[in-house]
């Protein structure tokens, strides 16, 4: 077998091409210690599984609340009179209609907050950096200064503080929040990651 003439002084021959310089690919982001970072995509479907799961515990809560709103307002309206004339003689107040109203949503939304409170911070802390949709998508919650370092409570409630409260209150602050992480160097933090001193890695299980 033959090979041709690679032509004088090194160079191929007409008709051949040079192949093309190979050049490594840029590393992949990964934190202090080394763990690679998790996606943007990772993190973001992540949050869907975990908001469709807050979705259904909301869901709950709310079949008793409505229950209960139904019947304060028809034990309200039942007990109006009418006269001979079909006017009605003791109509009950706003307020004893209101007030129970608005006590239901109060306890609906304090036992909202409490749920969400101890799925997004106690449960982390319990499976240990995790969510349910953190763990479909094989992701986690690390301390910043790297695993050896143990993950708080006070590092999961500062995030959930940034997250959900600060978020609510705050116009479009939940979006700059969660994009945030798109040009954030070099650990493609949220804002929520940088007050807590954490950061996303992916896991290998």
């Amino acid at each position: 077998m033959t090979y041709p003439d690679p032509g004088q002084d090194g160079y191929p021959a007409a008709g051949y091409a040079v192949p093309p310089v190979m050049r490594p690919l840029p590393p992949k982001p990964t934190a202090p210690d080394g763990q690679p970072l998790a996606e943007f995509s990772d993190r973001l479907l992540a949050y869907l599984v975990d908001v469709a799961v807050l979705f259904v515990a909301s869901l709950i809560l709310m079949v008793p609340a409505f229950v209960g709103a139904f019947f304060v307002i028809s034990n309200a309206f039942s007990k109006i009179q009418y006269d001979a004339d079909g006017n009605a003689i003791n109509e009950p107040s706003l307020a004893a209609v209101a007030l129970p109203l608005f006590a239901i949503y109060g306890g609906v939304l304090i036992l909202a907050t409490l749920f969400n409170y101890l799925y997004e911070v106690e449960h982390a802390l319990r499976r240990q950096g995790t969510t349910w949709g953190k763990r479909v998508m094989k992701i986690k919650i690390v301390p910043l200064a790297g695993s050896t370092a143990p993950l708080t409570r006070a590092m999961l409630v500062k995030r959930w503080l940034v997250f959900y409260v600060v978020a609510g209150f705050v116009p479009f602050f939940s979006w700059i929040d969660g994009l945030w992480q798109l040009w954030d160097q070099p650990y493609k933090q949220c804002l929520h990651d940088k007050w807590a001193d954490t950061v996303v890695v992916k896991v290998a299980q």
